[in-house]
């Protein structure tokens, strides 16, 4: 996309109050879904295809009515710019 001074290696977490309810970094190595569920999901949302082996972070998660938080931090302790969508797919 282009992004001027990107976040190195992104980890993206997600929190309901205080309590962590996933985490990723690295998109294509989650506990949560396989690559090719993620990938699927991406697409079927209308997102950007993500690149094979890319440092992106991206979670695949089935959540109930509520607030949540989502945090991005970079892993190297660098800043950076980030760009952060959330998506429903059903």
């Amino acid at each position: 996309m282009g992004i001027q001074a990107a976040l190195d290696d992104p980890r993206l977490e997600l929190y309901a109050g205080q309590s962590l309810i996933a985490g990723n970094e690295d998109w294509s190595v989650s506990a949560l879904a396989s690559e090719e569920e993620v990938a699927a999901a991406s697409a079927a949302a209308g997102c950007y295809p993500l690149e094979a082996g890319s440092k992106d972070a991206a979670l695949l998660v089935t959540l109930k009515p509520g607030v949540y938080t989502a945090q991005v931090r970079g892993g190297t302790g660098r800043a950076g710019v980030v760009l952060l969508e959330i998506h429903e797919v059903r």
